[in-house]
């Protein structure tokens, strides 16, 4: 606020009541809804806050988005349709519980929301907000410049929680507290606000250069390695630390140098820094899981704003977006778990029988899955 910012820690003891830690306060607060804003209580003393951008409507439950109904600038009324989610086999519909501007939709249909995420966001009318009676003081403005942040670096927040990340996703540590408070944080820069921020952009592509790099060290096509998994050739270099010994194919070999290269590591024979490497290398494995969640949201709010961002692209940029697209709505939305389910064995990732019913995709309807996602594969 004020060009300030402030690190918060938010721990939540149940739906309404939390504990905020800033500045080294602990602070406890009760939030709940209140008309079109939010009562709050902090520390026992009472506020009431109303958004300008608008009031989010959030999920109430893990689920799929089946439809959406509105889009920014519609006029809605209390009790009209927003959001149709499925869980468990059964749809609901999200409705409005005022009337105002939908000033946001944060979703697609086919998508899947964790409970708490923001649906959309709506503005309620201008004259629904309480005015001062006449005559009434006029508080002081508030300040926050206690909580501000010391400004240590000249880096930006995006660079600041990426690389942060990124030191997680390589094996670091990082305590629970600290990781919880980067990935809140991370998921804030979704705001439209910062849709074609530069900065954003650039910390965002680098973060998603990490995940390729430790992702694919695993998932390299069995053909290249003569009909041997890559996973076990992993597995065997980092029991020798001998890439010689176990044979390493080229193309593991080429993956496993510029993954190392993160670490300073230069020679792939054993010495004392390529030991402290690979524990972590082999850390960051199990962290992929972890991390997928951050990158599955850069890749939606760079589709849901896509407008703002290609623009600041490059022609081949551009393209692969719109070949993202073409394919996310043919295969996600069209032709449904099916080719979901052919797409995940066609990259590479089998995750066993789904549990819908599986209906067969006609021979033509394959091809048309593999020459979709051909040219975005990986």
């Amino acid at each position: 606020m004020d060009g300030q910012v402030a690190e918060l820690t938010v721990e939540r003891h149940n739906e309404f009541a939390w504990q905020v830690t800033c500045a080294g306060q602990h602070h406890q607060v009760l939030v709940w809804a209140h008309g079109a804003g939010s009562l709050l209580e902090v520390d026992g003393v009472a506020h009431r806050v109303d958004l300008d951008e608008g009031v989010a409507v959030r999920a109430g439950w893990p689920a799929l988005v089946v439809s959406v109904a509105v889009a920014p600038g519609d006029e809605v009324e209390v009790g009209d349709p927003l959001v149709v989610v499925e869980a468990m086999k059964m749809e609901s519909t999200i409705r409005a519980t005022f009337a105002g501007t939908v000033t946001a939709v944060d979703v697609l249909p086919n998508g899947q929301v964790d409970a708490g995420a923001v649906l959309a966001l709506i503005r309620p009318p201008a004259d629904t907000t309480q005015a001062l009676p006449p005559g009434a003081p006029t508080a002081e403005r508030i300040s926050f410049a206690g909580m501000a942040l010391a400004e240590t670096t000249a880096a930006t927040p995006f660079e600041r929680v990426y690389l942060a990340l990124s030191s997680y996703l390589l094996g670091y540590e990082l305590d629970p507290a600290t990781l919880a408070g980067l990935l809140n944080e991370q998921r804030s820069f979704s705001s439209r606000d910062n849709a074609a921020d530069r900065a954003l952009l650039a910390a965002e592509d680098e973060f998603l250069d990490l995940f390729t790099e430790v992702g694919l060290l695993w998932q390299v096509d069995a053909s290249q390695t003569g009909g041997v998994n890559a996973r076990e050739y992993l597995l065997g270099y980092l029991q020798w630390l001998d890439p010689d010994r176990v044979g390493l194919p080229e193309v593991v070999r080429r993956r496993l140098v510029r993954a190392l290269s993160r670490y300073g590591v230069t020679d792939l024979h054993r010495n004392p820094v390529l030991e402290s490497a690979v524990v972590r290398l082999f850390t960051a494995q199990s962290r992929l899981a972890r991390i997928a969640p951050v990158v599955a949201g850069i890749l939606e709010r760079r589709l849901r704003y896509r407008d703002r961002i290609l623009p600041l692209m490059g022609r081949s940029a551009r393209n692969r977006y719109d070949r993202i697209t073409a394919a996310t709505q043919r295969v996600g939305s069209e032709l449904g778990i099916p080719a979901l389910k052919y797409a995940m064995d066609f990259n590479g990732y089998f995750g066993g029988t789904p549990r819908s019913p599986l209906l067969p995709l006609t021979g033509e309807q394959r091809t048309e899955v593999e020459s979709l996602l051909a040219s975005v594969r990986n």
